[in-house]
């Protein structure tokens, strides 16, 4: 049976600071139940700030991943 499905996460990698800095998004679908598709999408995005200097640097992070599932 085809069942598509969607897939919406965050996350707080330093809840010292209490920002939500990652996120990601899965679209996919089941065939039937030996066979499956998703396209997963996920971001990780930091500043660092020095109080005297502001914005000091930035780290980002995001990658695609296609996947086929096959099941027995």
């Amino acid at each position: 049976m085809f069942r598509p499905y969607i897939q919406v996460r965050s996350a707080a990698f330093n809840e010292y600071w209490g920002e939500r800095d990652g996120w990601g998004l899965s679209l996919g679908a089941n065939v039937n139940s030996y066979l499956g598709f998703e396209l997963a999408f996920d971001a990780f995005q930091e500043t660092v700030d020095s109080p005297s200097l502001g914005p000091v640097s930035e780290i980002a992070i995001s990658h695609l991943n296609p996947e086929i599932r096959l099941r027995y």
